[in-house]
C-alpha cells in the first residue's frame, strides 16, 4: 500500500460530487508531481465547486461567548416554537486549520481581507444556510441575518495550543416550514457539523523542501506558523494556501473535512477526552451545557 497520496475533490461522469487520489512511492516523488503539475493541480481546483465540509461539534463555551461578546458580537441562540423558527450562532468555517483536501483558509491577520470577505460585502443577503449542499429552493433551511469573519481563540474550540484563530460565523434563522427535518434536528442539538460551498479564487501550493522547492517552500514558510494543526502539516509536508473563494452556501452535514466548525449552543459535552497539546493537533470535548441557562448575552 502507497502511504503518500494527493487526495482532491472531483465531479464524476454523471456530474455528481466525487473524491479521487493519486498514490506515489515517495514524499519526494508527491512533491515533485504536484510542482511539476502546479499549473494543471491549481486549475483543477479552481474548476470545481468545493465542499469545505467541516467540524466537530462545540458547545458554547464562556471563553467563546465573552470573546465575541467584547468585539460587539452577540452569538444567538433561541427557540420560538410558536413560529417555528430558531436563531443559532454558526462558525461555518475555521481558518488556519488544514483540512482533508489539504487545504488552509487564510484568514484576515495576512491583510485586510480574509478569504470570504469579498463575499460578505458583495453578497451576504444571497447567501444561505443549506441542507447538506441541496444548493435549490428546496434545499434552503431559513435565512442568515448576519454574516461576518471574527477572530476566536484556538481553546474555545477546544484545540490545545494558545493564540487565536479566525472564522466565518453565521447567525441563522432556522425555518420548520422550510425543512421541519432540520428544523426538529437544530431544535434538539442534533446538528454537530457544518460546511461551506465554495469556488476557489486564489490559492498557492506550500511544499516544505527550500533545497528543490525555494518557491513554494517560501509560501509553506510563511504560513506554517499560525496553522493549528501544524504537526499534521508538517508531516504530511504541503498544502495550499486559499486566500480568496467565492462563497455560495453553508450547509448541514453528516461528515467533512474541517473538523472545526462549532454550533454557538448548548451541546452534548462529556468532559474533558484526554491531555491537551501544545501541537494543536488534539481536542478536547467540554461540558458546557450549564452555561446557556445562566449566559445572558
Amino acid at each position: 500500500m502507497k502511504l503518500f497520496i494527493y487526495k482532491y475533490q472531483t465531479i464524476d461522469p454523471y456530474g455528481r460530487f466525487a473524491w479521487a487520489i493519486k498514490d506515489f512511492n515517495s514524499q519526494k516523488e508527491l512533491f515533485r508531481y504536484l510542482v511539476s503539475e502546479k499549473e494543471l493541480v491549481l486549475s483543477q481546483r479552481k474548476s470545481i465547486t468545493k465542499r469545505a465540509d467541516a467540524c466537530l461539534f462545540m458547545p458554547l463555551t464562556m471563553e467563546t461567548g465573552s470573546f465575541l461578546i467584547e468585539k460587539g458580537l452577540k452569538p444567538v441562540y433561541s427557540n420560538d416554537k410558536e413560529a417555528g423558527i430558531l436563531k443559532r450562532t454558526i462558525l461555518a468555517n475555521t481558518y488556519w486549520w488544514m483540512d482533508s483536501v489539504s487545504d488552509v483558509h487564510i484568514g484576515k491577520g495576512e491583510g485586510e481581507t480574509g478569504i470570504f470577505t469579498d463575499s460578505i460585502k458583495n453578497r451576504a443577503a444571497k447567501i444561505f444556510p443549506i441542507d447538506q449542499h441541496n444548493w435549490s429552493l428546496d434545499g434552503r433551511m431559513g435565512k442568515t441575518l448576519n454574516l461576518y469573519e471574527e477572530a476566536i481563540s484556538w481553546r474555545a474550540l477546544g484545540v490545545g495550543r494558545t493564540g487565536m484563530t479566525e472564522g466565518l460565523f453565521a447567525d441563522a434563522e432556522i425555518h420548520k416550514s422550510k425543512n421541519e427535518n432540520r428544523y426538529n434536528d437544530y431544535l434538539n442539538d442534533e446538528i454537530d457539523q457544518h460546511s461551506v460551498g465554495m469556488n476557489y479564487i486564489d490559492i498557492e501550493l506550500a511544499v516544505n523542501d527550500e533545497q528543490e522547492f525555494p518557491k513554494e517552500s517560501k509560501v509553506f514558510q510563511k504560513y506554517i506558523g499560525k496553522i493549528g494543526n501544524r504537526t499534521a502539516v508538517e508531516k504530511q509536508g504541503y498544502f495550499f494556501a486559499v486566500s480568496k473563494a467565492k462563497l455560495f452556501e453553508y450547509s448541514a452535514v453528516i461528515a467533512g473535512a474541517n473538523e472545526l466548525t462549532p454550533v454557538m449552543g448548548v451541546g452534548q459535552g462529556s468532559g474533558d477526552s484526554g491531555k491537551s497539546e501544545e501541537s494543536g493537533d488534539t481536542r478536547k470535548a467540554v461540558d458546557y451545557k450549564y452555561l446557556l441557562q445562566n449566559f445572558k448575552l
